[in-house]
């Protein structure tokens, strides 16, 4: 995230989730506030989060975002994290 950007989150007051994000940003000099909506709650692993959401920029929808199923804390085969081995010289 760019630092000098302002932003500006708004909860749900009843569940305090996160529903919409709005990021004010200087393109070519203007400010542009790009908006995300959040929407789709599900738990995963006994956290809520947004199964959905959508990025829209002056009133036209960039892009939408629809995830079908999140799964936490999925095995990682060991040899991923193995240094790389030394070539042949």
């Amino acid at each position: 995230q760019n630092f000098t950007e302002t932003s500006f989150v708004y909860l749900d007051p009843s569940t305090y989730l996160i529903v919409r994000r709005d990021v004010v940003r200087r393109i070519q000099g203007k400010e542009v506030v790009l908006r995300t909506d959040y929407s789709d709650f599900r738990p995963v692993a006994g956290v809520v989060l947004p199964h959905r959401w959508v990025i829209i920029q002056d009133g036209k929808q960039l892009r939408e975002t629809v995830i079908d199923r999140m799964e936490p804390n999925s095995e990682i085969p060991q040899e991923v994290f193995s240094p790389a081995p030394e070539r042949a010289r």
